[in-house]
Parts: structure tokens; sequence; C-alpha cells
């Protein structure tokens, strides 16, 4: 179970089976970082794909946007890209204003997508196999 609210652990197990409907490996809070420090909550990956660290963010905008930037710091470029899922549109909204005023952010805007948990949860009841991620 990832840490958080029963919504947070069911974003990531909706995130898990829409990976692995699109041909991804699954991997639930995998710490990275020389010193573990900063917790990824699902890694998806798949032979010749960029990885895909996705987090679920259902606390405040300006804490989700530092823990991305921390981890976008971290991830190599060629290893991958941050995938963020949002409670609602309103967080997402916020997170993004968070991450344009980030030091960080201009390196690595194009390594972040943010996507509403009300689309992932859509996604995955119409059993669609057009890649969401």
């Amino acid at each position: 179970m990832l840490g958080g609210s029963w919504e947070h652990d069911l974003c990531g197990k909706v995130l898990g089976a829409i990976g692995r409907r699109q041909n991804y490996r699954s991997s639930y809070e995998v710490s990275i970082g020389l010193l573990k420090d900063v917790r990824i909550d699902v890694v998806l990956e798949a032979i010749n794909s960029p990885r895909l660290y996705c987090q679920c963010c259902f606390s405040e905008a300006n804490r989700e946007a530092e823990a991305a930037i921390r981890a976008l710091s971290i991830i190599p470029a060629e290893a991958g890209r941050l995938v963020l899922v949002c409670k609602d549109k309103a967080l997402a909204n916020s997170l993004l204003g968070h991450l344009k005023k980030a030091d960080g952010y201009k390196r690595f805007h194009d390594r972040i997508s943010i996507k509403l948990f009300g689309d992932a949860l859509e996604h995955y009841h119409k059993r669609s196999d057009r890649d969401w991620l």
C-alpha cells in the first residue's frame, strides 16, 4: 500500500494497471537518489521506452512541486519522464503555477506531464488500449 490516503493508494493501483495494459512493468514505492531519499509512487518500465515516474498528488501544491523538482534533479534526462497525477483540476493548476516559479522548472518542463486522477479512473474503467500515460 502506498503511503497516504485510500485515494492515494487507489491512484497508484490504477496507474499500475494502466501501465500494465500499455505493456509496462510496474514497481511501487521506489526510492531513488544516492541517499534513497526521494520516493516515487509508481515506476513504469518497458523495453525500448523511457521510464515513467508517476507521483500521485493529493496534498498541498507547493509540497508536491518541491517533491517533483527534487525528483527531476535526480532522474537522468534519458531515463524518463515524471507524470504527476492530481486529485482535481484546481490542484493541477496550482501545482503548475508552483512549478513555473521553481528555479529548476525551465530545465525540466519538457519531462513533466500533469494529469487528472479522474481521467485515469475513466481510462481504466473504459479498458481503453490507447496510450494514456
